[in-house]
């Protein structure tokens, strides 16, 4: 629940701009290019150096895990962003857009009197499940970028200092780097014992009816599950 604001209060509103700017390798681009590795998969991912402490680290820490290995390497919603970012290059990051897309691309598979609806059904029940377990893989990549430690600070920030942060990013950089404040996780945080409450979705169909069954697509169907789970 988002706390209240009071008059004569500062408030500091984040998105992943603040990570990045603290050299933590927290974008879609890096997270695939740590899984690409992890699962050994051929690629043409380019990241900065600042993402081979937390590659290394990933590795290490699930190296023997086969069951995560095999989940990661048999995720439809990676094998998508894969073949996304083969097709459309190093600029593409936009896993939200691609949930819609896929979401839509069904809905017409749905709409056509000639399509199997048994088969359409299984692949949104599977979708549903993969998406859970992306967002089980990104929670465990973000909790080890969690770990790297932050070396530079911005004056900008330390003379402003704000009495209350709403942070759209998963992570709690800003208590790490600064001062540890009341901080609103509008789209869920990490956890170290795999239960986030990540959320990782898209706003919304084109038509209403359509929200019933995506609703677990969506971004405002998760926060209130994930804010009463």
């Amino acid at each position: 629940m988002m706390g209240e604001i009071k008059m004569g209060k500062s408030l500091l509103i984040l998105g992943n701009g603040f990570d990045l700017a603290h050299n933590l390798p927290t974008s879609y681009k890096d997270f695939l290019y740590v899984c690409a590795e992890y699962i050994e998969l051929p690629h043409n991912i380019k990241v900065g150096d600042n993402i081979e402490k937390v590659k290394n680290g990933f590795i290490q820490k699930y190296k023997d895990d086969l069951e995560f290995k095999e989940l990661v390497k048999n995720n439809s919603w990676l094998k998508i962003f894969f073949d996304k970012i083969n097709e459309m290059g190093n600029n593409w990051i936009d896993f939200e857009k691609e949930i819609k897309h896929q979401c839509e691309t069904i809905v017409k598979e749905i709409n056509n009197i000639f399509a199997n609806s048994i088969l359409i059904q299984k692949n949104i029940i599977a979708l549903k499940a993969d998406l859970k377990d992306l967002v089980f893989i990104l929670n465990r990549y973000l909790v080890i970028v969690n770990k790297i430690e932050i070396n530079e600070c911005y004056s900008d920030v330390i003379n402003f200092m704000p009495t209350h942060i709403i942070n759209f990013n998963y992570t709690n950089t800003f208590s790490r780097a600064y001062k540890k404040l009341a901080i609103d996780y509008i789209h869920g945080r990490i956890n170290i014992k795999d239960k986030s409450t990540i959320v990782l979705g898209f706003e919304g169909m084109n038509n209403e009816n359509n929200d019933i069954e995506f609703g677990e697509f969506l971004k405002y169907i998760q926060m209130v599950q994930k804010q009463h789970s």
